[in-house]
């Protein structure tokens, strides 16, 4: 019979490891990294807005011819006799065809030395808009009194009254109150009648 022997394992001793004396560790130098100036951003380009083009509808011209009474009150004062007296007028009318009932205020000044001629300017007014009169009294002597007819002519207009025009004869009437001195100074009442066609006065 066979002698069996046992067997066990046993671990080598291992040898030990000499680090070469010339070797030694040395960490990585570390190295600064240069960046650069960062690009500016894209910005998109910006469309202004496109303003829309108001084109205004063309005038349309009209001529008229105006007819009607407008009352109230008036103050004439003669600061220097030379330059003839001023006529301020404030007043309204129930109707001016073809405007309705207005309102009216204005001036005239009467001839003085260096026109034989009276001048003024009247503006009528209501909620639809304005009409401005120019005023050129008949002719007569220098100094005297303001004169009863007068052609008068649409020079300017406004609102729903914009682009008319026309020419015609205004009356004038003085009531004035009583005063020590009615040539330089008064105040009172008037009536202005506004009539088609020229007067008889600018015909002589």
């Amino acid at each position: 019979m066979r002698n069996l022997r046992q067997f066990r394992p046993q671990a080598d001793a291992l040898e030990p490891i000499h680090l070469l004396s010339g070797f030694m560790f040395r960490p990585l130098p570390i190295r600064p990294v240069f960046v650069g100036p960062l690009p500016a951003p894209i910005t998109p380009p910006v469309t202004p807005p496109v303003t829309p083009t108001v084109t205004s509808p063309p005038v349309t011209t009209q001529a008229i011819q105006m007819m009607g009474t407008v009352e109230g009150s008036y103050s004439a004062v003669a600061i220097d006799p030379a330059a003839g007296v001023s006529y301020m007028f404030s007043g309204s009318s129930a109707t001016v065809s073809p405007f309705g009932s207005v309102m009216m205020t204005g001036g005239i000044q009467s001839s003085a030395g260096a026109s034989d001629v009276a001048q003024g300017k009247l503006v009528l007014s209501n909620a639809s808009g304005s009409v401005t009169l120019s005023l050129t009294g008949s002719p007569q002597k220098r100094f005297a009194q303001v004169p009863s007819f007068f052609s008068y002519t649409i020079t300017d207009s406004t609102g729903q009254f914009q682009g008319t025009t026309g020419s015609g004869t205004m009356v004038l009437t003085l009531a004035p109150n009583p005063t020590m001195n009615p040539t330089l100074n008064q105040s009172g009442q008037f009536a202005i009648r506004f009539m088609p066609g020229p007067s008889p006065m600018f015909l002589k």
